[in-house]
């Protein structure tokens, strides 16, 4: 719990000055500038100083790992002399309060590098973006999902690629989804895993990992079997299989929801009334 606690505040609090929260007492500011815009301070790449700083940024992802760092990814924001979609990876030491400019761009809208599918390689790079969603495994690699940003060209969209990142090799590894933008979901049948399955390309999308080795994805802006909208599909991805299950929603677009009665489950209700 203290781990996501973390995670989340990252995620609310950093815009270039970071704070830490501690429900018992009162604000701190820890790090980072007063002014508006702020604009990062990489240092040398790899390595933790005093004056490293991200530059102010939203929409980005961020994740703790096992050691207690805390890292960001992407977003939008400040690069070295220009506000747009970043690919930068950071990562913070609460132990010594210091940065650390990790991989990536020191540009903005930086088109991906997918290298071959399943195999890793440290020219492997994703794009540029914003709204994605991630979630870490057991074993403390970081997975990053989709977003609004650039695949191979200098046009942005909405992506549906799957990266992972090991934070021991520093190494990127692209290993499922598309690297064009704006692809349309391939659904397969409701609850059945196939190689063939993968959901369309989405930002603002919700995820999380049941630490079985399941991540799961629900909603976002993006595209059903055809057309942009707002979706409502749930989808599990299983990290040993590299495989997407269309679990439960509804393959179209902008599709109004199903509420039923409030504090009961619909399956209950349908018993009581069938007798």
């Amino acid at each position: 719990m203290k781990r996501i606690l973390l995670s989340i505040a990252v995620c609310v609090l950093f815009f270039n000055s970071f704070s830490q929260v501690n429900t018992n007492a009162a604000w701190t500011w820890v790090k980072g500038s007063k002014r508006v815009p702020s604009f990062p301070e990489y240092g040398a790449t790899g390595n933790s100083a005093p004056g490293n700083l991200p530059g102010g940024r939203k929409d980005f992802v961020s994740w703790q790992d096992a050691a207690g760092m805390v890292w960001i990814f992407g977003g939008r924001g400040n690069a070295q002399a220009a506000n747009a979609y970043l690919n930068d990876l950071w990562k913070y030491d609460p132990a010594t309060n210091d940065w650390a400019f990790i991989r990536g761009s020191k540009s903005v809208n930086d088109i991906g590098n997918y290298g071959v599918k399943a195999v890793s390689s440290l020219n492997n790079q994703p794009g540029s973006r914003i709204g994605a969603c991630s979630w870490t495994d057991a074993l403390g690699n970081f997975y990053l999902f989709g977003g609004y940003g650039y695949a191979t060209t200098g046009i942005p969209g909405r992506l549906n690629d799957l990266w992972k990142y090991d934070p021991v090799t520093n190494q990127w590894t692209w290993i499922n989804g598309s690297n064009v933008i704006d692809i349309t979901a391939v659904y397969g049948a409701l609850a059945i895993a196939d190689p063939a399955n993968t959901p369309g390309a989405r930002s603002s999308a919700t995820t999380w990992f049941d630490g079985t080795g399941n991540a799961w994805i629900f909603g976002g802006r993006g595209f059903a079997n055809a057309g942009l909208g707002y979706l409502s599909d749930l989808w599990k991805y299983n990290s040993a299989t590299n495989e997407w299950t269309w679990i439960k929603g509804s393959n179209v677009i902008d599709q109004p929801g199903n509420i039923g009665a409030q504090g009961f489950d619909g399956r209950i209700l349908r018993k009581v009334f069938s007798g």
